[in-house]
């Protein structure tokens, strides 16, 4: 019996709009000429980008491979800075589930006869890794689990796309499976206190 999607989707629907309202718009710059910035300017936050479904093989790879290597690589990052308990546990619960996700993944595509891609950062990543890292202390934790927040939701609309509707059939059922854990990563994410 297949688990139903849309308090799945509801769940992904609400996590990115709670994302978008954290958007903060930069700041006005003053005029080149010296004048004050028109106070009637109105500025929107971005608008909700809903992720296009993936349903190709070596796209899947791509983006599963840059999510395991991003969760990996932060939580060892924090694992360096961090005195909370709670946040040393997440993240190593974290390093050893994407370590091990990745190689389900990488094992599956050689099985279906695809070859799977180096796991490799965007420069997005990289940027937010570097941040991390350069953060002290609290800054740093809190760092770390926005970006776990924004990532987790990304990362499960990946997996539950490509298990739903992916060319290759014997990748989908681990994806589906692997949207599932991160289901379970978002919920224990969401249980450790923001401070």
């Amino acid at each position: 019996m297949q688990p139903p999607s849309r308090p799945i989707s509801m769940i992904v629907t609400v996590a990115i709009l709670a994302l978008s309202a954290c958007h903060k718009a930069p700041p006005v710059p003053a005029p080149a000429d010296g004048s004050e910035p028109a106070e009637t300017l109105v500025q929107s936050p971005a608008p909700v980008v809903t992720p296009a479904p993936v349903v190709n093989a070596q796209t899947y790879l791509m983006k599963a491979g840059t999510a395991d290597l991003f969760e990996v690589e932060s939580s060892r990052a924090i694992l360096k800075t961090t005195a909370r308990k709670d946040v040393i546990a997440f993240a190593r619960t974290m390093i050893e589930s994407h370590q091990h996700a990745w190689n389900q993944v990488t094992q599956a595509a050689r099985e279906a006869g695809v070859k799977p891609p180096a796991a490799a950062l965007t420069p997005e990543r990289q940027q937010q890794l570097n941040a991390i890292k350069a953060a002290p202390g609290l800054d740093a934790d809190k760092l770390y689990l926005d970006d776990q927040r924004a990532i987790l939701v990304a990362e499960f609309a990946v997996h539950k796309s490509y298990g739903a509707d992916g060319d290759n059939a014997a990748l989908r059922p681990l994806a589906a499976r692997l949207a599932m854990t991160i289901e379970h990563q978002m919920n224990a994410l969401g249980r450790i206190k923001r401070e």
